[in-house]
């Protein structure tokens, strides 16, 4: 019974760590450009979308816009922000082929596990769709 509580608080508290962040629900996004800041080390930002009809895959690439000098990376999460299909750091071009249709998906944007920020960075996350 013990066990069982303090496997249900790690949970809840892994729970709250990992949902802490702004989330935008960005209807026109993918195709194009979502810009966006992070404002502290320990934010985070999801872009929510939904994969319309056709669709198969996504490619994706983040950049800092200002300033520069930091390790940023951008994640490709399911609906339930639970499972990484896809992972890149910054100036990399991802790619993801095995979306469903009428789903949605997230992009996860924070500072790389390990490294730290000194202050606001601006960021452009940059996604089309592929078929």
């Amino acid at each position: 019974m013990k066990r069982t509580k303090l496997i249900l608080s790690i949970m809840m508290v892994f729970t709250l760590i990992f949902s802490l962040g702004s989330s935008v629900f960005a209807a026109d996004f993918p195709p194009g450009d979502y810009k966006g800041e992070l404002k502290k080390e320990d934010q985070v930002d999801w872009v929510r979308f939904v994969v319309p009809k056709g669709v198969k895959g996504v490619t994706f690439k983040l950049t800092l816009t200002s300033p520069g000098g930091q390790i940023y990376k951008v994640s490709l999460y399911d609906a339930d922000k639970q499972i990484s299909l896809k992972s890149v750091e910054q100036d990399i071009t991802g790619t993801y082929t095995s979306l469903k249709e009428n789903t949605a998906y997230y992009f996860r944007v924070a500072v790389k596990s390990g490294y730290s920020t000194d202050g606001n960075h601006n960021y452009n996350l940059n996604a089309y769709y592929t078929k």
